[in-house]
Formats: C-alpha cells, structure tokens, sequence
C-alpha cells in the first residue's frame, strides 16, 4: 500500500484499500474467535491499527477492531434473527425476550433498529 502511495494514489483510495483488505482479513469471522482472544491478543491486534494509522494508511478516525468486531456481529445476528427463513427466526412478540435473555448487549440496538421499520407478521 506504501507502494501505491508512492506512485501517487489518492489518500482516500488507499483508504478504501485498506478497509477491503486488510480489515476484512483481521476480522474475518471473528464473531467465532474473538471471544477465544486474550487481552494481549486484542492489544497486538489493535497496534496493527494504531500503526497503519500513524502511517496514514488508514483515516485517522477509523474504527477500534474491537468496535469493528461487535459491529459485525451485531450485523450478524441482527441478521440472523430477522431472516424469517432462518432455523432461529422468532416471532415479533417474542423477540425482544429471546434478545434480552441470550444477546443482552443487543436490546439498544434491536430496539433502535426495530422503532424504524414496521414489521409484518
């Protein structure tokens, strides 16, 4: 990437470069291994951002990887249980149960996400 910057890419293409591949490389399928991370793990994983970062290869304002990774897997099982051809899709009246006793960190955003659309039994 330091290569396409030196031949004179644009900043913001290089940015884009960098969140499709190396981000997508460092979380792929992380909702399954990062529970398993230690905390100097998710240190050494973070650095990598912190130092693309100082490098400029990524914006300044990009997100955590740890905020990248429960994005994704709130995306996921959002996605998941709204699906009404997945094994797991639950009907709307007990769906907020079944979020608030397995997924409780997920109540505020299914909340959010749910007072903008209307759903359709």
């Amino acid at each position: 990437m330091r290569i396409l910057r030196a031949h004179g890419m644009a900043t913001s293409t290089i940015h884009v470069i960098f969140n499709a591949v190396v981000v997508a490389k460092l979380t792929y399928a992380a909702s399954s291994w990062w529970g398993f991370t230690t905390a100097d793990d998710r240190q050494r994983l973070e650095a990598v951002i912190r130092r693309v970062k100082r490098s400029g290869l990524c914006a300044p304002d990009h997100m955590s990887l740890e905020d990248l990774v429960t994005d994704a897997d709130n995306k996921l099982s959002m996605a998941a249980l709204c699906n009404r051809g997945a094994i797991i899709f639950l009907p709307c009246d007990s769906f907020f149960f079944y979020l608030s006793f397995f997924f409780p960190r997920l109540i505020s955003a299914a909340t959010d996400w749910m007072s903008t659309i209307k759903v359709r039994i």
